[in-house]
């Protein structure tokens, strides 16, 4: 029989510590135990003791209860990366972990709320890797048919994909090689997590638009790091030939350089790097033209300090999440109060992860009401008083 805190969930504490990247020996010596006796406790040889799990539970940043509340069933995701190698790798495990707290607080919230039904295109592909530049385009193109778009300039991306049923959210991935990923997979729904640490709303919009590839194209499959560069390269054609559609792209970029880019990038919200890389994808431009103008594009320091009219194309933010908050507190349905009891995380952590507003969860103290006496007020106490003169100082 283990001892220690009855109902202790050891995979809680293995995913709250890999949320917060770290390792087992960092985390034993901060809460002061020994590595075996952390390891003990993921394990489920032992529970922790109650000073333990307090000291658990603030370094960790949740709730002591987080520990004893039994795990959902975790639904097999696979996940789509822009990078594999091994720097990222912790960076990659504390994302997925926060995903599945996400998931969690998602499950609750579709309880409660109905969502809309998820109609990402379904296309008959065997061999995702087959799949030619031109079939890519065409993928592309078809979603924009099946979605009713034309060819004309998408306005807000990560609304378009939420009414498509796509979970998009928005949260800090605090790594500069993780970008964004997308968890899908047969018959799952498919989300999409945007780095919300990234001040560029066209690197955001082909953050989205590149995650969409991976949901039509890879859905359900996972690679090798041999075709993981080739599945990467498909689902950026995917989603440059999805934002700027190729009829539209040889009809209005009248010449190939910088100055046209900037030109058409207001109104297609799209960046002139991403123009540039489809110029050569689609042979508008030779070889040494493409190096030429990327040496230019990276001596006026657009790659390092961002481009003209970054500054002017907004953010996109995530807003699913935050109306069905705002329809589960107008109708009653839950309390701020009863939120924070059901799911055993921090106020902070579920507005972070659902892209709420600060302090949207926050509980405030209701402040006693103050009415007026029906009687009149004379200005004293009671029935006014007595004036009582003083006397005034001697000569």
């Amino acid at each position: 029989m283990r001892a220690g805190i009855p109902g202790f969930v050891p995979e809680r504490l293995r995913r709250a510590r890999e949320a917060r990247a770290l390792t087992i020996n960092s985390l034993a010596e901060m809460i002061d135990v020994s590595r075996q006796s952390l390891s003990a406790y993921e394990s489920g040889k032992q529970n922790p003791g109650p000073e333990a799990l307090d000291r658990l539970a603030q370094i960790l940043n949740v709730p002591a209860r987080h520990f004893t509340t039994p795990m959902p069933a975790q639904r097999p995701f696979r996940f789509s990366y822009r990078s594999l190698n091994a720097a990222t790798k912790r960076s990659r495990s504390k994302a997925e972990n926060r995903f599945y707290w996400f998931d969690e607080i998602l499950a609750w919230v579709e309880s409660a709320i109905e969502f809309p039904p998820s109609d990402i295109p379904q296309f008959d592909i065997h061999d995702p890797l087959s799949l030619s530049n031109h079939d890519i385009e065409d993928l592309a193109a078809e979603t924009r048919r099946k979605w009713g778009l034309g060819n004309g300039p998408i306005g807000d991306m990560i609304a378009l994909l939420e009414s498509h049923g796509v979970i998009v959210t928005k949260f800090p991935l605090d790594s500069d090689h993780l970008d964004s990923f997308c968890a899908h997979g047969h018959d799952l729904p498919s989300y999409i997590v945007l780095n919300s640490e990234k001040e560029s709303g066209v690197r955001l919009r082909l953050d989205a638009a590149h995650e969409l590839g991976h949901a039509v194209i890879h859905r359900g499959c996972s690679f090798n790091a041999g075709d993981h560069k080739r599945a990467e390269a498909q689902a950026f054609r995917f989603g440059a030939a999805f934002l700027f559609p190729e009829v539209s792209f040889l009809r209005e970029v009248v010449s190939v350089s910088l100055s046209s880019f900037f030109a058409l990038k207001r109104r297609w919200a799209v960046s002139a790097a991403m123009m540039l890389k489809r110029a050569g994808d689609l042979e508008l431009l030779q070889p040494d033209q493409a190096e030429r103008l990327w040496r230019y594009y990276s001596s006026k320091g657009y790659a390092r300090h961002g481009e003209p009219y970054d500054d002017v194309i907004p953010l996109e933010r995530p807003r699913l999440l935050s109306r069905a908050f705002e329809m589960i507190l107008s109708e009653g349905i839950s309390t701020r109060e009863q939120i924070l009891e059901a799911i055993p995380l921090y106020s902070n952590e579920i507005e972070e992860l659902c892209s709420l507003d600060r302090g949207f969860l926050k509980l405030t103290v209701p402040v006693a009401e103050l009415k007026p006496r029906q009687s009149g007020f004379s200005g004293g106490f009671g029935d006014g008083g007595t004036v009582v003169p003083f006397r005034g100082q001697k000569e």
